[in-house]
């Protein structure tokens, strides 16, 4: 018998080695894998698996890695891989069998990945794969940080430099080279600082290094060892350089070298013409000064710079010191002065000497003079340019205000334009009803709409009239009248919101130029206003309205006060903008008060908000009084028809209008034709005379003026029997055509007695 009992144990150790391998194997963070020689795989842990993690299916004992490289690639893991999968392939073989290390490429999955090839003393190979994504993410923000700063330096319009806390060149800007041109070959990073310096030195490009490399060197370097220095070189070519050097808290330190060639031939000149300087600055209008920085006195101000502070200046002794309205503002300029030299444009109040208070812009340079700071200053009185400022923004304003209203008035013609057609046609009705109903009751209700159709009518061409900003035909009108028509108007909402209204007007008011109309359409709004503003309200709500006389200013007021939620004053100032409102998006478009402020405006008024002693609005219009001293009121009565008919042709693209015209002309006897286009027209006038043709501007295909000039080359003998109806004075081009076809013309919507008085007219003038 053989005794099995030593193998067993040593094969059970071997078992607890393997085992203790593999889990240590396990534990590794890396990617942990072992091929044979023939690059089979012998095992390989977790990790390693989670990199491959594409091809995980395949990778078991005995897997070939060519055949888990192709699965990756087949897959797409490698993203430098993509598009040269054969060339890349080949290339890692060959790193394979060359055992490279350190090889870095990125996956599909964003990882980054290190992985690295050790041979094995039975010829395999070890592979450790490494996630290193965080490291190339930080080495990405670290590369584009560099770029940024390396950017923003080379943007600088100084030389910018920095050397390491050895000394050592680190980086510099372009322009840093432009200025050291002459060792410009030299600043490589690297360069240790005295090297540079010294080349310079050696080569003349400092001036007071001539002759004396090694001494001057030596100086720059003590120099350089004490905390922000600062220097002025001036270099062979005359330039002068101002160069100043920080400390790092890493203990680099960074310096900008500027040019002052400038700043040194004024200080070279003003030292050697010093006299001629003093003579120049005493005939000098821009006033000018020189006082101590720690107290403010004066040690020099020019002529100018004294007559505009109240100075006396007796035997070159100035009596007053430097002055400003608060003491704390002085404070922070020399605070602010000592620490940037120089301020450009200071705007700060001074006093004068009698005590006044005024506007100055300053600019002001900080100087050594024998050894003490001193501050060279001019000033500038700003008191003119201020009131232009401020007259300049109160245009600005107005014109603003005057802008928006126009676009608002365009709005508002687009909006008028819409309503012509079917506003003509209920206009016309209306008064047709009204005319011929022989029933008392019905005729009372035609007078009822015609009366609201004609007013509509009136408003339209109201707002084509405001936008074209045309002056309106006014008539003496009644403010009380105006303020109880729009109580008529507003009553039903009032009482339906449970508002007490409350009116005072004054007796024997003087008569106003205007449009009653438009004036009714501004108190309107101003009550609906109230009325909206006082819905949903705690407590009973009332409205109040007064109308006064002012004689000596020749004023009639009208007051409107409500117990409302009131205006806040912080958009008091923009109430009357269009499109501006306080009220809910579905309660309002904030277009009322803006009409109401260009009606009255055009009315030669104003309009105001006053403050009250509790809450609520109150709002304040004043009119002129008419200086009339009587006013004639045209008749409101239908003008007999003319005993005489005419035959008419009537052209419109709207059947509903065409008709309607159509109906008015014949209810006076005239023999009427219709034609529904321009060309339709053309047709009958070649086939037909008509005494007057009607026609409308607009119409698809052929339309007013095309019919026009049609006629003027084919039947012009028709042209003076032509006139025109259009709801589109507004367009320039239908403007100017009627400015220069010379017909007359009517505006939409078409009131039938103006359309009669109108055809009438052409009648006469077409026969002559």
């Amino acid at each position: 018998m053989i005794d099995l009992t030593e193998r067993r144990q040593r094969e059970e150790e071997l078992r607890r080695i393997r085992e203790t391998l593999e889990d240590a194997i396990e534990s590794l963070s890396e990617g942990f894998a072992l091929f044979d020689s023939e690059n089979k795989l012998l095992l390989c842990n977790t990790r390693y698996r989670d990199f491959h993690q594409v091809s995980a299916d395949i990778i078991e004992p005995g897997m070939d890695w060519v055949d888990l490289i192709e699965s990756d690639l087949e897959k797409g893991l490698y993203v430098e891989a993509l598009g040269r999968e054969a060339d890349w392939l080949r290339d890692r073989k060959k790193m394979r069998r060359e055992l490279q290390t350190n090889l870095e490429y990125e996956q599909s999955d964003g990882r980054w990945v290190s992985g690295a090839n050790r041979p094995t003393r039975q010829g395999g190979i070890v592979v450790t794969l490494t996630d290193i994504t965080d490291r190339k993410a930080q080495e990405t923000e670290s590369r584009q940080s560099r770029e940024m700063l390396e950017d923003a330096i080379e943007a600088l319009g100084e030389g910018f430099v920095i050397w390491d806390d050895s000394d050592r060149l680190m980086m510099c800007n372009q322009q840093y080279l432009e200025i050291n041109r002459i060792c410009a070959d030299v600043l490589e990073p690297g360069v240790h600082f005295e090297e540079f310096m010294r080349a310079g030195a050696e080569r003349g490009q400092y001036v007071d290094a001539v002759g004396r490399v090694d001494e001057w060197v030596e100086e720059r370097l003590q120099a350089r060892r004490q905390p922000g220095t600062s220097a002025e070189y001036q270099l062979s070519n005359g330039r002068w350089i101002f160069t100043t050097t920080h400390t790092t808290r890493q203990g680099a330190k960074v310096a900008i070298r500027l040019d002052i060639t400038d700043r040194k031939e004024m200080e070279q000149a003003l030292q050697e013409s010093e006299g001629l300087v003093r003579r120049v600055l005493e005939s000098c209008p821009v006033p000018l000064a020189m006082n101590r920085l720690d107290n403010g006195e004066y040690i020099y101000i020019s002529p100018s710079n004294a007559d505009l502070l109240g100075i006396d200046v007796v035997d070159g002794r100035f009596f007053s010191p430097d002055s400003y309205v608060d003491p704390k503002i002085r404070e922070s300029y020399v605070n602010r002065l000592r620490k940037e030299k120089r301020i450009n444009d200071l705007e700060v109040q001074r006093i004068r000497a009698d005590g006044t208070s005024f506007w100055v812009s300053m600019s002001s340079q900080l100087i050594d003079y024998k050894g003490e700071e001193m501050i060279v200053s001019s000033i500038f009185d700003l008191t003119e340019r201020n009131a232009v400022a401020e007259e300049m923004a109160r245009q600005r304003q107005a014109l603003y205000q005057s802008e928006k209203l126009s676009a608002l008035g365009s709005l508002l013609a687009s909006v008028a334009h819409e309503l012509n057609n079917p506003l003509s046609i209920v206009v016309a009705q209306s008064m047709l009803l009204e005319e011929l109903a022989s029933d008392p009751d019905i005729s009372k209700r035609a007078t009822k709409i015609s009366t609201a159709a004609d007013r509509c009518a009136r408003i339209v061409k109201t707002f084509l009239a405001m936008a074209r900003q045309e002056p309106a035909e006014y008539r003496a009108v009644k403010l009380n009248e105006v303020v109880k028509s729009a109580l008529d108007v507003t009553g039903h909402a009032l009482r339906s919101s449970g508002i007490e209204v409350s009116s005072r007007l004054a007796s024997d008011l003087p008569s106003l130029q205007g449009d009653a109309d438009q004036l009714t359409q501004v108190v309107t709004n101003l009550i609906l206003n109230a009325q909206q503003a006082m819905e949903g309200m705690e407590g009973d709500g009332w409205l109040k309205i007064t109308t006064s006389h002012r004689p000596r200013t020749r004023a009639l007021v009208v007051k409107i006060k409500d117990n409302g939620p009131g205006i806040g004053t912080d958009v008091r100032s923009r109430i009357f903008e269009p499109f501006f409102t306080t009220k809910k998006m579905e309660a309002g478009t904030g277009i009322g008060l803006a009409i109401c402020h260009r009606i009255i405006e055009s009315h030669g008024g104003t309009i105001s908000v006053e403050d009250t002693r509790d809450s609520g609005a109150s709002f304040a219009i004043r009119f002129p009084e008419s200086t009339r001293s009587s006013e004639e009121t045209p008749s409101t009565e239908r003008p007999e028809a003319s005993r005489a008919t005419f035959s008419i042709l009537v052209v419109d693209d709207e059947a509903d209008v065409l008709d309607v015209l159509a109906d008015i002309l014949r209810g006076d006897g005239h023999d009427v034709d219709t034609a529904d286009s321009g060309d339709a027209a053309l047709e009958r006038l070649r086939d037909r005379d008509f005494a007057v043709v009607v026609s409308d501007l607009r119409m698809p295909g052929l339309d007013g003026p095309g019919l026009y000039e049609k006629l003027r080359q084919e039947l012009p003998a028709v042209i003076p029997k032509l006139m025109f109806l259009t709801g589109d004075t507004m367009s320039a081009g239908a403007k100017n055509f009627l400015d220069e076809s010379g017909r007359p013309y009517l505006e939409k919507p078409i009131n039938p007695r103006e359309l009669r008085s109108l055809v009438r007219q052409v009648a006469g003038n077409g026969a002559r």
